[in-house]
């Protein structure tokens, strides 16, 4: 299906800059506001490449024009977006999507990335850990981390103590 310049540039006529449901976190007309069927992010830049929420018209902002207004005028306007949209632009400062939820590829890019930084994350946790418990360690502290087996070894050892406890009681 092919989705007409015209039906697009009509459809960002009715985005309202008040509604923060109708855009982005860049500021881009959100797709699923414009409530065309298989349209995508790329569609909307080819049709109206400099319309954004300060910008809601199909002309670039008097102030962000060159001197020419030729096509390449984009290449040093950094209020425009562009056609690949660069991980800064898909991801909003909380590591989450801020585009619409129609281009897949998107989506799973922000996923990968969202596991990559927990991963990291948990390592530096561990690190960070293992550094406390080493300080810990050297200063004598009561506080020093027990892993799992033998937090496990600590309870059988207590659960056969109450056994025997309780056994003892019965004779």
């Amino acid at each position: 299906m092919t989705i007409e310049k015209e039906q697009i540039l009509e459809a960002l006529q009715t985005l309202d800059t008040e509604n923060d449901e109708h855009w982005t976190n860049q500021g881009l007309p959100a797709v699923a506001a414009l409530g065309i069927d298989d349209l995508k992010r790329k569609d909307i830049t080819e049709a109206a490449p400099h319309f954004t929420r300060e910008n809601p018209a199909f002309e670039p902002k008097e102030d962000d024009e060159n001197d020419g207004g030729d096509e390449d005028a984009n290449e040093g306007d950094n209020n425009a977006p562009s056609e690949d949209p660069t991980d800064d632009d898909i991801l909003g400062g909380d590591g989450t999507e801020d585009t619409d939820l129609g281009d897949r590829d998107v989506l799973v890019k922000n996923v990968e990335k969202a596991q990559e930084a927990v991963h990291t994350a948990n390592a530096k946790l561990t690190a960070a850990i293992e550094e406390l418990d080493d300080f810990d360690i050297l200063n004598g502290s009561d506080r020093v981390r027990k892993t799992t087996q033998e937090d496990i070894q600590a309870f059988l050892k207590s659960q056969l103590e109450q056994r025997i406890k309780n056994a003892n009681k019965g004779k």
